[in-house]
């Protein structure tokens, strides 16, 4: 009974992984055919109506150390775990980037 169990489990996580990955290359997909109407990068969320789907992107911006050895003495951040909100004061500096991970799609039925 328990083998069967996990038999079942692993069987499940299989599809659900597939599935997963099936997902993300829709999304990458669905990002690539509206790139065009997601604005600027200053705009972080956009919402799109087609037909009687909504569709919401969100750009997910995210700052990270170029290197740690150019950070100025006294800047108020942490090497090992930085901190976001205070690298924020540091956004322009050359040793930070803006990095942009995966978006956030939201996709509903209008009623």
């Amino acid at each position: 009974m328990r083998t069967e169990l996990l038999e079942k489990w692993m069987e499940l996580k299989s599809i659900e992984d597939d599935a997963k990955r099936e997902r993300v290359a829709l999304e990458e997909q669905i990002f690539v055919e509206y790139a065009d109407k997601t604005g600027t990068k200053e705009k972080l969320s956009e919402t799109i109506n087609d037909g009687d789907i909504k569709l919401t992107i969100k750009l997910n911006r995210k700052l990270k150390v170029n290197d740690e050895s150019l950070i100025p003495e006294g800047a108020d951040v942490y090497k090992q775990v930085v901190d976001e909100k205070k690298l924020e004061n540091y956004k322009d500096e050359e040793w930070v980037s803006e990095v942009w991970n995966k978006p956030t799609f939201t996709i509903v039925r209008k009623v």
